[in-house]
């Protein structure tokens, strides 16, 4: 007989001892790993298995604060590395960082030295590193911030001296500001002692950042709960609107959405429904009364997927279903009646992966099933029941990582195991039964830090521990880049053009693109390639490529000359000189030609019609005519006259003509 055999045995045994209850432990590390992955693990589009990262309290005493309950925010993805608590026998409880080997498993700082101190809370992800709450057994619970090193994680403030402290609590960060709710008030901070205060004393809950607007549900001796926003001054931190004037209408599951919020509130007469705002009164208003009359839809699980909403609703008959919404009434729609009549069984876990959404539907009859949806019915399809009917299923702590949903399930064979899901049913397995048997290893808090998996697995042998999965990212980055197009240029150096480039991949999100010209730069006139490019974690790179064309098919503005009368001395061909004619290109010098060409004998008494062209160095040209006209001299002008009065010509022949008149009348005079 195999020595592996006799082991295998010998565990048997020692898993009856442990109970029936507990289950078979895993198989040792010592086994080789192609044994390891042949027998217990489905890699499929993984790397590696999944592997205990450290023991970091050796035996079955768990190190996880959390004690096996369901803590995902025990585990954080901040700064591009694994932030988790944990609690271990020669330290107490403290502040961990993990870069998925046992070396790079490090504690930053033992916050509360000793073995019963209070965990660390709330690892909230913010620029830089996180922000979290703890408690040093000296000022209470009060906000920390860490920054991945031991002497970078300090505590912020000490807000409400004392023993309690001031409790932070719905720490979300809005551009480079932390809020949160803390000693019975609204605060902010942007990680400094000074730069920590009260923005208003208002109390609340369900802090969501909508652009530069934070939204919460306030609550003050008024108007009871309801909606609030705030912009981070004691001004502008209001009541959005009363929605119910005679009990709290309690806003829930607020999520952003195009600009707006979207959430679940009673306004009394109409009951739980679906509500939207942009912030202020009037545009706070339901979206659809869902169902009818008093009773109420219970909008639920807000999940935004592509520009939709989806949510579980009750329309009053059908039961809880799966619904979407676009934001409009008559866009607010059932997707698929999966229970038909009046069952209680309701989508729950929605969980977004791209433009779908993945969800649970369990009930006593067809027990628990994975379903997904892409918003239309036809899409709204099963997946896979994992465990028999009619004993139900369990799914639960649904990830979804690029094209792939990672998740706790239990088939009724291996326990509450991890498998993974493609959206199909054959590519829906497990992916490695690390505790064989139907104890299960209860694999929680999924979190993903670049081309790794983290979650918390439970194991006979290590008790909880952290545990990591390589992912595989085979895959170049899609990039999608616009259509060739053409600008006009504004000046001498071309144009700004703005352009935008979307780009997707199924591990790392998001994406830092590169560009040759970047959106915005100046283009000059002619035709520029621009190339895209974006580099994924697991170093594929990904390129799109496009042309912009700037052009100048603009003519100058120029303007006219007006007509010219020139007086000349002689009764031969003279030169007129053009006058200075303004001509102006916003992209190019101008040229001017004039047809006749400046420098022609223009006739005596005659008028020419001159055509007047500016050109640009495009070749764009503006044209207008004017005239010129010689004027013919006066017989008092010519010189073989012998009469040299020039300008006192005419003049002079009014004075003869008047003396003539009256020779004539004293002649008259004389014949009478």
């Amino acid at each position: 007989m195999k020595l592996t055999n006799l082991w295998r045995y010998g565990l048997l045994l020692l898993c009856v001892g442990y109970g029936v209850a507990v289950g078979c432990g895993p198989l040792q590390e010592s086994e080789s790993s192609a044994e390891l992955t042949g027998r217990r693990s489905g890699l499929d589009n993984q790397c590696s298995p999944p592997s205990l990262v450290v023991d970091l309290n050796p035996g079955s005493e768990p190190p996880f604060p959390d004690g096996g309950i369901w803590n995902p925010s025990a585990l954080v993805a901040a700064n591009r590395q694994l932030f988790f608590t944990a609690a271990v026998s020669d330290g107490g409880a403290g502040l961990w960082k993990s870069d998925g080997t046992a070396q790079g498993t490090q504690r930053m700082k033992d916050i509360f030295p000793g073995p019963y101190g209070p965990v660390p809370l709330a690892l909230t992800p913010a620029p830089g590193g996180l922000f979290f709450r703890a408690n040093d057994g000296s000022s209470g619970a009060e906000l920390w911030k860490s920054d991945g090193t031991d002497e970078g994680t300090v505590r912020v403030s000490d807000s409400w001296p004392g023993f309690r402290g001031s409790e932070p609590d719905s720490l979300t960060v809005m551009g480079n500001q932390l809020f949160l709710l803390a000693g019975g008030g609204l605060w902010r901070s942007d990680g400094t002692e000074g730069g920590t205060g009260v923005v208003k004393e208002v109390g609340g809950r369900n802090l969501t950042a909508v652009g530069d607007t934070l939204f919460f549900s306030g609550i003050d001796d008024v108007h009871g709960e309801e909606l609030w926003k705030s912009d981070g001054t004691s001004a502008g931190t209001v009541l959005v609107r009363d929605i119910n004037d005679r009990f709290d209408s309690a806003p829930e599951f607020l999520v952003p959405m195009n600009g707006r919020l979207f959430f679940s509130a009673d306004d009394g007469p109409l009951g739980r429904e679906l509500f939207v705002s942009d912030g202020t009164a009037a545009g706070t208003k339901r979206v659809k009364n869902i169902w009818p009359d008093l009773a109420d839809s219970n909008p639920a699980g807000l999940v935004v997927a592509g520009n939709r909403l989806f949510f579980s609703a009750d329309d009053g008959s059908r039961g809880p279903e799966l619904w979407m919404s676009d934001g409009t009434t008559d866009g607010t729609t059932i997707v698929r009646d999966i229970r038909t009549g009046r069952s209680h069984a309701s989508p729950r876990s929605i969980t977004r992966m791209g433009d779908q959404v993945f969800f649970v539907m369990e009930d006593s009859t067809r027990g628990s099933e994975l379903w997904k949806s892409d918003g239309t019915e036809a899409g709204t399809v099963p997946i896979k029941s994992i465990k028999p009917i009619p004993s139900g299923g369990t799914f639960s702590e649904l990830k979804g990582v690029g094209e792939t949903l990672y998740f706790a399930g239990n088939d009724g064979v291996s326990g509450l195991e991890l498998w993974k899901s493609d959206g199909t049913p054959e590519g829906t397995t497990l992916v490695m039964d690390i505790v064989p048997g139907r104890r299960g290893s209860s694999p929680r808090g999924l979190t993903r830090v670049g081309l790794k998996l983290y979650f918390v697995a439970w194991d006979p042998v290590h008790g909880d521990e952290l545990w990591s999965m390589e992912l595989c990212d085979r895959s170049p980055p899609q990039l999608t880049c616009p259509a060739d197009f053409t600008f006009e240029a504004s000046s001498p150096n071309g144009v700004a053009v703005p352009y935008g480039v979307s780009a997707a991949d199924d591990v790392t999100d998001p994406l830092e693109l590169e560009y040759s010209h970047a959106p915005g730069s100046t283009f000059s006139l002619g035709v520029t390639p621009v190339t895209v490019s974006a580099r994924d974690e697991g170093g594929n790179t990904g390129t799109c490529s496009f042309q912009v064309t700037v052009q100048d098919t603009v003519a100058p503005t120029m303007t006219c000359p007006r007509p010219i009368f020139f007086q000349a001395t002689g009764s031969g061909p003279v030169e007129v000189p053009y006058p200075d004619l303004q001509a102006v290109d916003a992209v190019s010098p101008v040229m001017v030609a004039f047809e006749p060409p400046a420098g022609t004998l223009f006739d005596v008494g005659e008028s020419t019609s001159v055509l007047a062209t500016a050109r640009d160095s495009s070749g764009n040209e503006r044209t207008c005519r004017f005239n010129v006209t010689v004027e013919i001299p006066s017989d008092g002008d010519d010189e073989e006259s012998g009469c040299a009065c020039g300008a006192s010509a005419s003049g002079a022949s009014g004075w003869g003509a008047l003396l003539l008149l009256l020779a004539l009348t004293r002649l008259r005079h004389a014949v009478r």
